[in-house]
């Protein structure tokens, strides 16, 4: 009998214990992380790679309508929302440090340029981007404090009645059409490359997605930049410094263009290229492959030049080269660094043009002009190769004006293809024009 009692003593203890250990009704059970708790204030903490909750998910939205690309808004900040946040910070002259902080709190809830509609009365960075540009490139207005009274009022109607709009001093998209259109030409009051460099960063700043770009002039050795040491996608652009690496070897007389390889299945790639639909077992001689990689951009002529030379021969090649960004973890590149492989083209051109002239031609023979040199005469020959990948658009190549040729690379990421396909040329026109200009 003791003992039966002592058990009911000891259940009833333990039952006791459970109770207590329950969430009494009002009181509030404890939080054990707070930092997977779920938060619906936006900005009522930091954020960074490893956190969960509402807000994450709300910054993965704010970075997928600006056109960064998360791949999934779930709420859980993975390595993709990082790599979104970085660009974000880039574009907008940010710390890159891949935390969501006040300062990008504040830049990510400020409406983008050309978002919302501006009229009398409203105030924001948008307006104070729109009084930047009516300043800078047409006088009408002096003051620049972000909001639209009556200054801008009179600048938004003066630039209106001169582009033919309805002028009423408001800002729609009409009007942000015009001023972005009248930014893609180039205004007699560039002087020099730095006036070129604010004119296309004006240009560039009211597009989505980041841009970089390198100019040399072959003449002078000028030149100038934008995000010109920032890594971006390489994409296709790679397979320039691949073939240069070839057409090395075949100087050194270590490679013979005329030898074949065979097509094998490891060299398969679908993408742009013919070579994936031949049977394996087909044979093509390098000669075939280095071109087949520059004009029609082949996958699989690049898997096959890159089984030939080796991938760590190829990297060591790029980095002797001095380039700085090397397709070791993932295929990058920066504007500067395709600015030196392209010189390094010239350079071997003078030297050997029985070989690297053979290069050049295919470059100038690229099925692909859509880019560089779609504004440009049709007389004036450009030797270049294009990249592309998710969200990316590239360009690199030789420009040779009849006066004052020049080098140029346009690297892009998380923008929008229907209007990078646009934005890259009129950045090339720009460029051609102000070289046009010169004596």
């Amino acid at each position: 009998m003791r003992k039966i009692l002592m058990m009911i003593a000891v259940v009833g203890c333990l039952l006791t214990l459970a109770v207590g250990l329950l969430p009494q009704q009002g009181m509030a059970a404890d939080v054990v992380d707070t930092q997977d708790a779920v938060v619906n204030d936006f900005d009522s903490r930091n954020l960074q790679i490893g956190m969960q909750g509402n807000d994450v998910k709300i910054l993965q939205s704010y970075l997928a309508e600006r056109n960064y690309i998360v791949v999934y808004i779930d709420g859980i900040f993975g390595p993709r929302t990082r790599q979104a946040v970085l660009a974000f910070q880039r574009k907008h002259a940010l710390k890159e440090t891949g935390r969501v902080t006040g300062e990008m709190f504040r830049a990510l809830k400020r409406p983008a340029f050309g978002s919302r509609v501006l009229r009398m009365g409203m105030k924001g960075e948008d307006v104070k981007r729109l009084q930047a540009l009516l300043s800078k490139e047409y006088d009408y207005l002096k003051t620049i404090d972000g909001i639209f009274g009556r200054g801008t009022y009179e600048a938004v109607m003066k630039f209106q009645q001169r582009k033919g709009l309805k002028a009423d001093g408001v800002v729609t998209s009409q009007t942000f059409v015009a001023l972005q259109q009248d930014l893609a030409g180039s205004p007699d009051k560039i002087r020099n490359y730095d006036d070129l460099r604010k004119h296309i960063l004006d240009y560039i700043s009211l597009q989505d997605g980041i841009y970089g770009v390198y100019v040399k002039d072959l003449n002078t050795g000028r030149y100038f930049s934008i995000n010109g040491n920032t890594p971006y996608i390489a994409a296709s652009t790679y397979k320039v410094p691949e073939n240069l690496c070839l057409y090395e070897k075949v100087i050194a007389g270590e490679i013979d263009l005329d030898e074949e390889m065979v097509y094998t299945q490891a060299d398969y790639e679908t993408g742009t290229g013919s070579i994936q639909y031949k049977d394996f077992g087909t044979r093509y001689t390098l000669r075939e492959l280095a071109k087949l990689n520059m004009t029609v951009s082949d996958n699989v002529a690049k898997n096959m030049i890159k089984r030939k030379l080796g991938r760590e021969t190829i990297i060591d090649y790029m980095d002797a080269l001095g380039g700085r960004y090397l397709p070791i973890d993932k295929n990058i590149t920066s504007p500067r660094d395709m600015k030196i492989y392209m010189e390094k083209v010239l350079e071997l051109n003078v030297k050997h043009p029985e070989v690297i002239g053979e290069f050049i031609y295919n470059l100038k023979h690229t099925e692909f002009n859509d880019r560089i040199n779609q504004l440009l005469p049709s007389d004036v020959e450009v030797a270049h190769k294009i990249g592309n990948q998710v969200n990316v658009l590239n360009d690199v190549g030789i420009v040779y004006h009849p006066k004052n040729p020049y080098i140029i690379t346009i690297l892009s990421e998380h923008i929008r293809y229907s209007q990078a396909f646009d934005t890259i040329p009129k950045i090339s026109k720009m460029i051609y024009d102000y070289q046009d200009s010169l004596k």
